[in-house]
């Protein structure tokens, strides 16, 4: 419940008219991980104080394992789509994307939030890349089946 709390007051905080103080909930926002923000903080993609711009796509880049740039439409359409997954098939998706960066992301999140390892190199060639993808869908498969069979038994 206290985190919660945390949580609620940092997205109240984006309503806040001082830059500095919307600026650092976000980056806030953003070290968490914190996936519940990410309806708050897309509309704020236009915003006019460019460092808030900044701090936005950066914390959606690493929330998301996404990087849609400042494209309010995109990033609404992709949450659209893509809310209701867990954040680790996000993660697991964004090892297939173009930029390693965002891959790189990715695969770090992966390594801290779970114990299966797959030997992953974001700046090597796709076709290096896609069996250790391959392993990491394979792994995130078995923890869904895994978890429908808790549930029922």
């Amino acid at each position: 419940p206290a985190y919660s709390q945390i949580i609620d007051g940092l997205i109240r905080q984006l309503r806040v008219p001082v830059h500095e103080i919307r600026v650092a909930a976000i980056q806030v926002l953003g070290q968490l991980r914190e996936k519940t923000a990410v309806p708050a903080l897309i509309p704020l993609l236009v915003a006019p104080h460019s460092p808030t711009v900044v701090a936005v796509a950066s914390s959606l880049a690493v929330i998301c394992a996404q990087e849609l740039g400042t494209h309010v439409t995109r990033w609404a359409s992709w949450w659209k789509r893509h809310y209701h997954e867990p954040r680790t098939a996000w993660l697991i998706t964004g090892l297939r994307h173009s930029n390693s960066a965002i891959r790189r992301i990715a695969c770090n999140e992966l390594r801290m939030l779970t114990s299966f390892r797959a030997s992953f190199d974001p700046d090597a060639p796709r076709k290096q890349r896609e069996d250790p993808t391959l392993r990491w869908e394979a792994w995130w498969e078995e923890q869904r089946i895994n978890a429908i069979a808790a549930s029922e038994s």
